[in-house]
């Protein structure tokens, strides 16, 4: 996926960054210090970053302070977005569409919009409806063109499998589809299996606001037991890179 254009409003000293478009090259923030430009790159980075324990966004300490009193009353019932961002879906991503949801329906999907709130919760919207994943299916399906229309009240795919399997002849004479379409779907709808697929594919943001340093001497022994504990310090990770780099391991 590309990243196309983002919008990041109320977070830290950002009133509104207005929808702004991200170059294919090379995209420059010009701006007076304190104008926003770090915060910009911040809250990109918890859409979805490549270390999940700074994915979670703060409203208590991150909400842009003039508003906050305002919006700390609506937001367990309305909580509100704090960054969006549309992708531009290339030739990978709508191969992997394909196989869910078949081709004529996957390439009418050109670009999706990701939306983080400060409820911490990610909404995938896409330009395409489950009726349409459904006549697509139906298109490419052995049902006849006559018959079609017989599966029009069909809200969801799982709505379609039991329309399809109605009367024991049905359901023998249209296992395959059947069959097909639990396969791709399980027990979700088309569109949840849809973003769901759509959520896994986003690329993960890096964010690097500091250099971190190594220590001139570490201690191997205590360098393992905090590894086994999950406890590894920034210079700890400073060191297992290296050690990545040049193909070595620490037992070694």
């Amino acid at each position: 996926m590309i990243l196309k254009k983002a919008h990041i409003t109320k977070f830290k000293c950002i009133n509104d960054s207005t929808n702004f478009a991200l170059e294919d090259d090379v995209t420059c923030l010009v701006g007076k210090n304190e104008a926003g430009k770090t915060a910009i790159l911040e809250a990109l980075y918890k859409l979805k970053p490549v270390n999940d324990k700074d994915s979670k966004f703060d409203y208590v300490r991150e909400y842009f302070k003039p508003e906050m009193l305002d919006y700390e009353r609506v937001h367990e019932k309305s909580p509100a977005p704090v960054v969006s961002v549309i992708w531009k879906l290339e030739e990978e991503d709508h191969k992997a569409l394909e196989a869910v949801i078949g081709a004529a329906a996957a390439r009418k999907i050109v670009t999706v919009t990701t939306t983080k709130r400060w409820n911490n919760k990610v909404y995938v919207d896409i330009p395409l409806g489950e009726a349409e994943i459904i006549q697509d299916l139906l298109k490419t399906s052995d049902i006849e063109a006559k018959d079609r229309p017989k599966f029009k009240a069909a809200n969801t795919v799982q709505e379609l499998i039991t329309q399809l399997s109605a009367t024991p002849e049905e359901q023998q004479q249209r296992a395959a589809l059947i069959q097909s379409i639990k396969d791709r779907f399980g027990s979700k709808t088309a569109l949840e299996s849809v973003k769901e697929l759509i959520w896994k594919r986003v690329p993960r943001f890096a964010f690097f606001s500091q250099y971190l340093r190594m220590p001139g001497q570490l201690a191997v022994d205590h360098f393992k037991q905090r590894v086994a504990a999950g406890q590894q310090t920034d210079e700890d990770k400073v060191f297992t890179s290296l050690l990545e780099l040049i193909g070595m391991s620490v037992e070694a």
